[in-house]
């Protein structure tokens, strides 16, 4: 991706790390402290972050020497695999910060934006399109937990507000779609499997709306260990009586 003549630096972190400079892609950041480090930036990109806190977070189970000798290494490291890196990273004896000044693209920054901003239909679809997956992960950090954690919800959420908003408009096809891909991230979500049970019956498939109940059975006793609402059976005893009559 390019803006004029300067080179835009695409960073995704959704699903997995991917960066590109322009139309290249860059594969000398594959190591997962270099991975680690760049993601923690940018995603406190809006700050100042002190050296000491990065080599502690980055490595905890070192000392505080050698753990700040670690970060210095992966920051020459870093420095030398990011193209143009002094225009990215602002640095002094104490910092280091993501310079969000610079000429990039962040998947986190934009699904943020399509979530927050206005919360209508088509900038949920915006956001839902833009998350491939769980927030980078390949790093196991204690610190990660918590994003990654408030990223997936508001994915989910996205997903159930878009299901809902295409029931109400009956437009089922689509409320299905989205149904699908909030089942899929979430597997025992009971509110996406009633939605799911709905919509097949609303488009006459009573047989996939009976098949949805069963899997919904499994997929609570699986992921928690219980069994389905009251209101989700009798959704389940309605679709029977109904396909008798």
């Amino acid at each position: 991706m390019t803006l004029g003549a300067s080179p835009i630096l695409h960073v995704q972190l959704f699903g997995g790390f991917r960066l590109t400079y322009g139309e290249q892609p860059l594969t000398s950041l594959d190591a997962p402290r270099l991975q680690a480090l760049l993601a923690y930036l940018l995603l406190h990109r809006d700050a100042p972050q002190a050296r000491q806190q990065l080599a502690f977070l980055l490595f905890p189970d070192s000392s505080d020497a050698q753990a700040r000798t670690n970060l210095r290494n992966l920051v020459h490291h870093l420095r030398h695999a990011l193209p143009r890196a002094d225009q990215f990273l602002l640095a002094d004896a104490q910092t280091l910060q993501w310079n969000c000044a610079a000429p990039f693209f962040l998947d986190v920054q934009e699904f943020e934006k399509y979530v927050t901003q206005t919360s209508s239909p088509p900038s949920l679809c915006q956001a839902v399109q833009l998350y491939h997956g769980d927030l980078l992960p390949g790093c196991y950090d204690d610190w990660m937990l918590a994003p990654r954690e408030r990223y997936r919800q508001l994915y989910l959420d996205a997903l159930l507000h878009l299901t809902q908003h295409y029931r109400s408009l009956s437009e089922y096809a689509q409320a299905i779609e989205m149904a699908r891909r909030l089942v899929a991230a979430d597997p025992a979500n009971e509110r996406a499997h009633q939605h799911l049970m709905f919509c097949f019956v609303a488009l006459g498939e009573r047989h996939a709306a009976l098949q949805q109940y069963e899997r919904c059975v499994v997929a609570l006793q699986d992921q928690v260990d219980a069994l389905p609402l009251p209101e989700t059976t009798a959704l389940y005893e309605w679709i029977k009586h109904t396909q008798t009559q």
